[in-house]
């Protein structure tokens, strides 16, 4: 059943109270409401570009610009980037001028810990800030991130692709589109230039409490085609925490959600793979 104006109303203020507090974290949308994000195998997606249309300032991010040099939880970077962001040890410095490209970082699963201890939550969230320049905006994205133990064996692994199996293939790529339709007419940009994140995204059951021992060490690798300008900065924020069941927060103010797309969402359709 749908909330009623007030209710809605409601929720917007208790939102926006948390949200501006000292020690706020934004507490993002129900996953589970139709169409305000996607589901890119163990992941969900949003698109800020999407939160704005429809929430107005509610999920607007509120730290530092996407330029790197005063970020935390940097990952990837461009080349001339910071390339050590707590938690991270060696965040990946993206080379210019190249179309595909793969990098990996890590941090050890006791300073992510520390890192999300305030947020309430201990699944990441992570912000993409793409550069892309002219009119082919389309990035074409995977990841995987995984947990090793003191023998560098892999212990979990949760992937991003465009095939909802549990299985990662790097190839398999997401689209992060750079135009979302709204409604006819009405189009959300994203991707061009640097200095503002693009989207979101988390693993739907990544508590990385759960592998906190001595030497496990937290592995993010990316894969990227399409890119035409480089730059690209992508970072593990304390500032969001995923949706909890009983947190108050808004539904969308206007229901016209048919075409609304999350990252991914275009060109590439989600295909599922035959069991």
């Amino acid at each position: 059943m749908k909330k009623s104006f007030g209710k809605i109303l409601a929720t917007v203020c208790l939102v926006m109270f948390f949200s501006t507090s000292a020690s706020a974290v934004i507490i993002l949308p129900d996953p589970e409401i139709q169409f305000v994000t996607r589901t890119y195998d163990d992941f969900y997606s949003y698109s800020f570009g999407v939160l704005d249309y429809f929430y107005g300032d509610t999920y607007a991010y509120p730290g530092p610009s996407a330029g790197t040099g005063t970020l935390n939880g940097i990952l990837w970077t461009d080349n001339n980037g910071n390339v050590k962001s707590f938690p991270f040890y060696d965040a990946f410095r993206e080379p210019s001028n190249e179309p595909v490209v793969e990098g990996t970082a890590w941090a050890f699963v006791s300073d992510v810990v520390e890192y999300l201890k305030d947020t309430g939550s201990f699944t990441p969230v992570f912000l993409y800030d793409l550069n892309q320049e002219g009119s082919n905006s389309n990035v074409y994205v995977s990841s995987l991130m995984y947990v090793t133990d003191v023998d560098n064996q892999v212990v979990r692994s949760w992937s991003l692709d465009n095939t909802e199996d549990g299985f990662f293939d790097k190839s398999d790529y997401v689209n992060a589109t750079g135009k979302i339709d709204i409604t006819e007419g009405t189009t959300v940009t994203s991707n061009i230039g640097g200095g503002a994140f693009d989207y979101l995204v988390y693993a739907k059951d990544m508590d990385l409490s759960v592998w906190d021992l001595e030497g496990y060490k937290f592995h993010v690798d990316v894969y990227f085609s399409g890119l035409n300008n480089g730059g690209e900065t992508i970072v593990m924020t304390n500032l969001y925490a995923p949706y909890r069941d009983n947190t108050p927060v808004p539904e969308p103010s206007t229901m016209l959600l048919l075409g609304a797309g999350l990252l991914g969402l275009g060109a590439v359709a989600r295909r599922r793979r035959a069991n």
